[in-house]
């Protein structure tokens, strides 16, 4: 009997089961909830909270933070002690990243297992740290892992104005050159600003080695002719240049200064893609060297002598730096273009003038000076050259000079301008040869024709402005 129950129940299980399979799919379809949108969180009312600026870091673990309250981006960090220093003299950034004010970093201990090691020593030796800044600057501190916190603060307190100068003190052996351009260095000279020695230009001190990024160059005094030629208190002028052509300037005073030159970012003045050949066929060499537009020629604006440190030698030719002058630097910068006038001067003072066009398309520029580009008296030279300006707003295809006493009827005389053509928004140069014949008709007339036949006309007697600008009011009939 009880066989026959255990036969029963298990027939009902199995009655069951096949019912649930008959009734239900195969597969479950399963439906997703409905996306609910988040609501905006409650507003909360509470006891204003305790706040830790920097959290203190364990003392001897495997990690340090830097915080940068110095108020400048720092680009480099050195934690080191003397055991550290005289196996492993060279500087060690620690940063990966530059640190900008107001940001901690941490530091990872590990990475960098002799200073680890070092500090895992525990041997009560102090630390020193140097910092630099994006501006060239340093800041120098010690540390000490034992008491002082492993949240290591720069500021502006430990700014340090002389620490060059305790590294390379003036009046040594040799002068450092410090490579913190992020480029490198292939041409360093130092010189007197208003030295002319006859003999050669600027000097190469480099010459012929390079210096990285990063890399220092240690100068013998014996081969820097202005250490030796002028006495400390005389400021001296740097000019360096990277292997991007990039420019960088600056002064330096033996004297005061500790006898390191940083060369940075913050001294950089330009790229040097303009160059000027000078050519001197003169019988005389040139002392010193002048760019301007036709306006400042006119109105005696010549600016610096972009010669810079050098001389031009009779029958020498030379390349000229436009970066010598802050006022061309920037106008490269800005993409100038236009005429140049240039003015060469001699040690006589006797000058000569020529003119080059100033051109992205022609970056190369050569100008030759002869005897008979010498500019006459000032008084005299003021008189007779004229500069004329288009800015009719076409083409000029003729210009014509004419006066009173010119021929008869309607003759014009020559086209002064022969197969050229006169460029709007640019200059041309007219020389007067006879002043005479212009004081005795009173004036001088100037008939310019642009390629539609328009003519514009402009009128000069002695002693007037030198620079005429023709525009379209000008036309005339």
């Amino acid at each position: 009997m009880q066989k026959k129950r255990t036969i029963v129940l298990v027939a009902l299980l199995l009655a069951v089961v096949v019912g649930w399979a008959i009734a239900s799919p195969m597969v479950e379809e399963q439906t997703l909830p409905p996306i609910q949108e988040l609501s905006a969180p409650e507003v909360t009312i509470g006891p204003e909270l305790r706040f830790i600026k920097d959290p203190p870091l364990e003392r001897w673990g495997t990690r340090l933070a830097l915080v940068n309250d110095s108020g400048y981006t720092i680009e480099r960090f050195d934690l080191y002690n003397p055991v550290m220093a005289h196996y492993s003299p060279e500087v060690v950034n620690l940063l990966e990243t530059p640190l900008v004010s107001g940001e901690r970093r941490i530091i990872d201990l590990l990475s960098h297992l002799l200073l680890f090691n070092a500090i895992a020593a525990r041997d009560g030796l102090p630390f020193s740290f140097t910092a630099m800044d994006g501006e060239g600057d340093y800041y120098y501190g010690v540390w000490d892992p034992a008491y002082d916190s492993w949240n290591l603060n720069i500021t502006l307190d430990q700014y340090r104005s002389d620490f060059l100068a305790s590294q390379y003190p003036d009046g040594g052996t040799t002068l450092a050159l410090l490579n913190q351009s992020g480029k490198d260095l292939e041409n360093f000279a130092l010189e007197a600003e208003d030295a002319k020695s006859g003999e050669e230009g600027e000097v190469n001190l480099l010459s012929p080695h390079i210096v990285p990024p990063g890399q220092r160059a240690l100068i013998p005094r014996s081969q820097i002719p202005a250490l030796t030629r002028y006495d400390g208190s005389t400021e001296l002028s740097y000019s360096a240049i990277d292997s991007d052509g990039g420019h960088y300037r600056g002064t330096f005073y033996p004297a005061y200064d500790g006898w390191a030159i940083a060369i940075t970012p913050e001294s950089f003045v330009g790229t040097g893609r303009y160059t000027l050949y000078v050519d001197n066929q003169l019988d005389d060499a040139i002392w010193f060297l002048y760019a301007m537009t036709a306006e400042e020629y006119l109105h005696g604006e010549w600016g610096d002598d972009i010669l810079g440190m050098g001389i031009i030698q009779s029958g020498e030719s030379e390349a000229v730096d436009f970066y010598g002058s802050d006022r061309w630097a920037e106008r490269l910068e800005q993409g100038w273009e236009g005429r140049l006038y240039i003015v060469a001067e001699t040690y006589d003072e006797e000058r000569y003038l020529t003119y080059t066009e100033f051109s992205s398309d022609y970056p190369t520029m050569f100008v030759n000076f002869y005897e008979e580009r010498r500019i006459g008296a000032a008084e005299q030279e003021q008189k007779t050259e004229l500069v004329l300006y288009n800015r009719t707003g076409d083409d000029l295809w003729e210009l014509y000079a004419v006066t009173s006493l010119d021929g008869d009827g309607n003759s014009v005389g020559d086209d002064l301008l022969g197969d050229g053509i006169w460029g709007y928004d640019e200059y041309v140069t007219l020389t007067v040869d006879d002043l005479g014949e212009v004081e005795r008709a009173g004036v001088l007339r100037l008939y310019a024709v642009d390629v539609e036949g328009n003519v514009y006309a402009k009128s000069w007697a002695i002693g007037g402005e030198r620079l005429m600008i023709f525009r379209q009011s000008d036309s005339v009939e």
